[in-house]
This record gives structure tokens, C-alpha cells and sequence, in this order.
């Protein structure tokens, strides 16, 4: 018998996504119940940092993996390797890959098909800056934007690294980082 979900148990509703319901895990949760849950979801998408992917794509049967048509992940660079394994992994699934942060949230605009993994363009209204860079043009990335109830970021270092790579983009867009 399918596994049914109870609206306000466990699933929310995401209103800024045309009411898309949506499934929030916490890594502790990847008990063998979890493959029968994700089954009986049939989750179309997907969103994670992608060690947590890794971990729960292991608990997914096939079946459930080939409906994934977008695999959305931030917090953590993608290798090749590990960008071919969740090709392999969800067949017919875009990898959307932004950078964001709990203080800043995202921070880079929708993936352009122009840059290389782990190259992003700012999303509108962010302002990236590259703090001290060395000789490679590498230093603490900066960022500015504005946030909720009127308040702005300044020159926010956030412990990353990054340098601005000094071309213009194929796309028009004058800046990547």
C-alpha cells in the first residue's frame, strides 16, 4: 500500500514555487524507511548540498531517480567525478548549481551554460568583490547586497575564496567569479 503523507506532518507547501510540495530531510533521517518514503513522494526535483545527495540518492531506487528532472545544489563544490555521478545517477536530471550562504543566501544568478562548474555569475543586486588578491587573483570574497526589512550587506567577508575572472562572458554578463 503506498505511503500516505499527511499536509502540515511533514511536507510544506513552498508558495513561491507554484504551491510545489516540498519533502525537508535532515541528514540524521536517512533510516530504510526513507526509500519508501522518497518512492512514494516521486520527488521532480531535488535540492542539497551534494554530500547530502550522495548519501540519499543511495536510498532512492532507480525508478525514483530517473523522474528527477533538477538537481539543485549550493554549499559545496561539484568535481567532474562527482558531477558525473549524479549524472549517472539521475539520467535526465539538470544540475543547477548556485552559491549561496546562511548569511547571505544566494548569491549568484541562475546557472549560465557558458561558465565552468564551480564559475558563477552575481545574482542581480549582489555586488562581489575579491579582498587582497594574490599574485593568482585570489582573496577573501566580499559581499554586498541587500537584505530583508530595509537592511543592507557591505563588503561581507565570508570565508571563502574566490578570484574575478577578467574576461567578459559569451552571455553578456560583465562579471564572473
Amino acid at each position: 500500500a503506498p505511503l500516505f503523507i499527511n499536509e502540515g506532518d511533514i511536507v510544506r507547501i513552498n508558495t513561491e514555487n507554484d504551491g510545489a510540495l516540498v519533502l525537508p530531510f535532515d541528514a540524521g533521517a536517512l533510516d530504510p524507511w526513507v526509500e519508501r518514503l522518497l518512492y512514494d513522494f516521486a520527488p521532480d526535483s531535488f535540492y542539497a548540498i551534494p554530500s547530502f545527495a550522495v548519501r540519499i540518492s543511495e536510498h532512492m531506487s532507480e525508478e525514483s531517480r530517473s523522474n528527477v528532472h533538477t538537481l539543485g545544489f549550493s554549499g559545496e563544490p561539484i568535481s567532474k567525478t562527482l558531477g558525473d555521478m549524479f549524472m549517472s545517477r539521475f539520467p535526465k536530471a539538470r544540475q543547477v548549481i548556485t552559491f549561496a550562504t546562511s548569511e547571505t543566501g544566494v548569491i549568484t544568478g541562475f546557472p549560465c551554460d557558458y561558465l565552468s562548474p564551480n564559475q558563477y555569475h552575481p545574482r542581480d543586486g549582489v555586488m562581489i568583490e575579491v579582498e587582497e588578491p594574490d599574485e593568482r587573483g585570489i582573496g577573501y570574497l566580499l559581499i554586498s547586497k541587500d537584505l530583508l526589512f530595509g537592511r543592507r550587506m557591505e563588503r561581507y567577508k565570508i570565508g571563502d575564496m574566490a578570484r574575478i575572472v577578467p574576461e567578459a562572458c559569451p552571455c553578456g554578463k560583465a562579471l564572473t567569479f
